[in-house]
């Protein structure tokens, strides 16, 4: 156990920013979180209050530092309000220790650092994954002898991390209830967050079980799954001699279509390949 003083003169939150975040209105906050603390809507800065650089909870962090520590911009407390480092004294086997405690959201990365001039800061340990839950972590003041080391600040710092690279942090994965560590969450060739800007499911594969079956007459009929939604259109495409994949029919353009029906996930759909295809 490592030792440190018994006294704590400051407590600090620094943020270190990760620019692979869902961020359609380009302002630095994560849309997910923005989504979940704004009734199911994204900040219009042109509402002072949700500028990225506004404290509307008053709480000294202002809205981009609280996207980032994943905290409630609109309550200056509780568990998803101000971010805080709890420092409690205690008795152990090596003797006076503290214990150092905080609230830990899942997916972000936590980092504790000691300083002993706030100047010069050295990592306490390995950064932490968080998991919805409380981190607590002991360290002796004095050992048996009484002895004890000179004054040390703390500090510990907040980011974000994106295992499998695909542009969405792992908080966000989390909260959207894709893989963080599959770019692909239902193996359906599209990245989970290309789904998410698409507005289709990233864990539910578009199309399954997709056949073509030849006719005698020369047309050809097409079957496959999917969890289609009222909206929804489809394409088809076809594998070219140099490994490319060409458009033959898509119901944007072609005379065909495929209706959506509430509540039937198999579709098919025969097509002349001289008047049904694309050029």
């Amino acid at each position: 156990m490592k030792t440190f003083t018994k006294i704590f003169s400051i407590v600090l939150l620094t943020t270190a920013q990760l620019h692979a975040i869902l961020d359609s209105n380009e302002n630095n906050m994560s849309d997910v979180w923005e989504l979940h603390f704004n009734d199911n809507l994204l900040f219009n800065e042109s509402n002072p209050q949700l500028a990225a650089f506004s404290d509307p909870d008053g709480d000294g962090i202002n809205n981009v530092t609280e996207a980032l520590a994943g905290t409630d911009p609109f309550a200056a407390e509780g568990v998803m309000g101000k971010f805080k480092l709890e420092i409690n004294q205690a008795n152990s086997e090596y003797g006076k220790a503290v214990v150092l405690k905080w609230y830990a959201l899942k997916g972000k990365q936590y980092h504790l650092e000691y300083s002993a001039d706030c100047v010069t800061w050295k990592n306490f340990d390995e950064p932490l994954i968080g998991r919805d839950a409380n981190i607590e972590i002991g360290c002796a003041i004095s050992d048996n002898s009484g002895s004890s080391n000179p004054r040390v600040f703390w500090r510990c710092s907040v980011k974000d991390i994106d295992y499998d690279e695909d542009g969405l942090t792992n908080h966000e994965e989390y909260a959207l209830l894709t893989s963080a560590f599959f770019a692909d969450s239902d193996l359906d060739g599209i990245a989970d967050r290309d789904e998410i800007v698409a507005e289709t499911r990233p864990t539910v594969p578009a199309i399954t079980n997709f056949r073509q079956v030849n006719n005698a007459d020369d047309t050809h009929t097409y079957t496959w799954n999917s969890y289609a939604q009222n909206g929804d259109w489809f394409k088809i495409q076809e594998v070219q001699q140099d490994g490319s994949w060409k458009v033959i029919y898509s119901e944007n353009y072609g005379s065909q279509k495929i209706p959506f029906i509430p509540g039937v996930n198999s579709y098919s759909i025969t097509l002349n390949p001289n008047t049904d295809y694309l050029p």
